[in-house]
């Protein structure tokens, strides 16, 4: 029976503790609940079948997800839901998320079934959609969410495509089918592959292929058959440019026949005098087919059998890629050189001598390269565009203002997928190193390597105004914002901000790593993992606001080394009702130290005392260390007899050489359990159950 492979058009998760963000872009689907009661995650998917030939039937279609997570032991079961209304992964959340139908079908998922894919039989509703297309508005997977239970899975915008969801559909053609010759419909990337049954010619078997490009750059349909080895074995390859379709055919002894991809992502790419960069990078190649390169310029070698290519001068190469096996057709890309003190707009081909001139010469959604070397100038960036430069370090692309804000930003992005987007420059020097600015602030932003160093203030600054600017969808990843004079990263009075998420970046050597100031002030929806907040004077994180925040697997040493109230994490929140933060493993040693009276690794507050009117509810220590200071972890200001943090609690941590290990000063029972005490003065002080 014809069989077809679909991958979804749709595949996001939707999550009750970030109830306005869209996860359309995020590699990874999750069900069930996480941390704590309540903090719900949800999976929703959709799939085309009119691919399937006109007048089939639908026989079995079979749903597979490959399970990389499940956090609790034994069976755990999800539920397949209807959607009442439809979806789009780009603008689902929670808030806005489709009403559901039960469906009855569900899914034990056992403990062996993590990394491997599990099947979900979800014939019936496969058949009405394919009736009825009309009717089609996806499913909505639920989990466990009575009990702290996350089950996950990989989306389309994971790095590995041969372990995306996909649905396995087979189907009778009737006899009036036009195509009744198609045996399976697979696709990669922009590439739709047809296979055909195989048909008896004699004493050979032939199998057919057709293969349509539906993107706008070339590529390579790869025939491949598998030998007695188990080996796949290039036997034959076609070029297909955008809007074509080829036909590829074997008679080949074999046991099996494939076609696989190699595919140009960019026609242009570029890079900065004496630098390297990497040909495969710019290709979708997921059957990893062997392939070699050359170069027609010698300025660029490139290595023929990595991709790695050299760029030695200005100028421009064509990279061509081949089939490394057999002889056959080839593809190319273009490759752009950017010297010293050079700007170029890969989108329009243009050069120029500053990224501020590139900047105002620059369309909506241009991609534009600064080369290596110093920059002393103020940029202003108003409108979405991707800013790259040649590295945040030594030999990079520094902007060294004489005076004032190194990059202003008034507009970003207009979606979670159109984004402004800064990457791998370093600011030094400066008042702020990168300023937003504006009463509407810009949203949709990503800073990806981005030194932001030594500046005479902050390191990057929401602007204050007293309009109550929004901004909404921050991404920063890989990045070091340390050693400017205030804070790394400061959030001031009025602002509101939402959907912030930190990973594998440094914010060491401020006086504040973190700084997040409250009047009307709200920061919301936050992930902060794998970062640093070293050797911060003051205090490594302090928020005045923070509201639905998962602080984990961070490192805090040797923060809080001055002043009053010194902490490694100070979280004394003021002006507002805030619930659900959770800091979950996180090594927090030497810290608070500057004050042996007030001072703590970690301090969490909700400032209900005099005018500052701040509650908290909802608060999950889980795992972590906390140690080599005053007080390991304290609840509530001292001498304020505050009611919150409620609902709070602190498991599984290692808590040792501190004066104090646990101390809680709210009127409030705060519950502990599992928690490792070694060498503390006193392991406990205060209310704890």
């Amino acid at each position: 029976m014809p069989v077809a492979s679909l991958l979804p058009s749709d595949d996001t998760l939707i999550a009750s503790s970030y109830p306005t963000a869209a996860f359309g872009s995020y590699p990874f689907l999750y069900v069930g609940d996480y941390v704590v009661p309540g903090d719900i995650y949800r999976t929703l998917l959709k799939f085309d079948l009119s691919v399937i030939p006109q007048g089939s039937d639908i026989l079995e279609a079979i749903l597979k997800l490959y399970i990389f997570r499940k956090d609790v032991p034994g069976p755990e079961v999800i539920a397949i839901n209807l959607n009442q209304s439809d979806f789009n992964q780009n603008t689902a959340t929670y808030s806005n998320a489709p009403a559901v139908t039960p469906t009855g079908i569900t899914k034990t998922v056992n403990d062996a079934d993590v990394n491997n894919f599990i099947s979900i039989d979800i014939t019936p509703l496969a058949q009405q959609w394919y009736a009825n297309a009309a009717a089609n508005n996806g499913i909505t997977m639920i989990g466990p969410e009575n009990t702290y239970s996350i089950i996950g899975s990989y989306s389309t915008n994971f790095s590995n495509s041969n372990l995306y969801p996909f649905l396995q559909v087979t189907y009778q053609e009737s006899s009036s089918c036009n195509s009744d010759m198609i045996n399976e419909v697979t696709q990669s990337g922009a590439y739709m592959i047809n296979e055909s049954n195989t048909l008896l010619l004699g004493q050979r078997i032939l199998g057919t292929f057709s293969v349509e490009n539906t993107g706008f750059t070339n590529g390579l349909a790869v025939l491949q058959i598998l030998n007695g080895s188990s080996i796949w074995v290039d036997e034959k390859s076609a070029e297909v440019s955008p809007g074509q379709t080829k036909v590829l055919s074997t008679t080949a002894s074999r046991l099996d026949e494939r076609i696989s991809i190699v595919g140009i992502v960019d026609p242009i790419i570029s890079g900065a005098v004496d630098h390297t960069l990497n040909a495969n990078d710019n290709l979708l190649n997921p059957n990893q087919v062997p392939l070699t390169f050359s170069s027609d310029n010698p300025d660029f070698p490139v290595d023929p059998n990595t991709g790695a290519i050299s760029i030695n001068n200005s100028g421009s190469a064509a990279i061509t890629v081949a089939t490394k096996n057999i002889e056959g057709p080839v593809v190319s890309f273009t490759v752009i050189a950017i010297g010293s003190n050079s700007v170029y707009n890969q989108t329009q081909g243009t050069f120029y001598t500053t990224i501020q001139q590139a900047v105002n010469a620059s369309n909506p959604g241009d991609m534009i390269q600064a080369g290596p070397g110093s920059y002393p100038e103020n940029v202003t960036i108003d409108r979405r565009i991707t800013l790259n430069g040649a590295g945040s370090g030594v030999g990079g692309t520094i902007i060294h203002p004489a005076s004032g804000v190194g990059i202003s930003i008034s507009n970003g992005g207009v979606s979670s997928t159109n984004r402004l987007v800064i990457s791998d420059l370093q600011v030094t020097g400066a008042s702020q190193g990168i300023l937003t600015i504006g009463n509407n602030q810009p949203s949709f932003i990503t800073f990806s390597n981005v030194s932001l160093l030594n500046n005479l203030d902050n390191g990057f600054s929401i602007n204050i105004s007293p309009s109550f600017p929004v901004m909404n969808d921050l991404i920063i990843t890989g990045s070091n914002f340390s050693n400017n004079v205030t804070a790394g990263f400061r959030v001031p009075t009025y602002a509101q901000v939402s959907n912030v998420t930190i990973q594998s970046s440094m914010f060491n050597g401020n006086a504040f790593g973190m700084l997040v100031f409250s009047g009307t002030a709200i920061f919301n929806n936050i992930q902060i993992s794998k970062s640093t907040f070293n050797n911060n004077t003051s205090k490594g994180m302090y928020y005045e606001a923070l509201n639905h925040a998962i602080i984990s697997n961070n490192t805090i040493d040797s923060s809080g080394t001055a002043g009053s109230f010194a902490a490694g994490i100070d979280i004394n929140l003021k002006h507002g009702n805030y619930q659900n933060v959770n800091l979950i493993n996180n090594i927090v040693t030497n810290s608070g130290n500057g004050d042996p009276v007030n001072g703590a690794a970690a301090v969490i507050k909700g400032r209900n005392d005099g005018t500052n009117n701040g509650t908290l509810t909802g608060v999950t220590v889980s795992g972590g260390t906390y140690s080599n200071a005053p007080v390991g972890i304290r609840f509530g200001e001292t001498g304020q007899n505050n009611n919150y943090p409620t609902n709070a609690v602190v498991t599984g941590a290692t808590i040792e050489n501190n004066g104090i290990g646990l101390q809680n000063v709210t009127t409030v029972t705060i519950t502990q359990n599992n928690n490792t005490f070694i060498n503390n003065g006193i392991d406990t002080v205060g209310n704890f159950n």
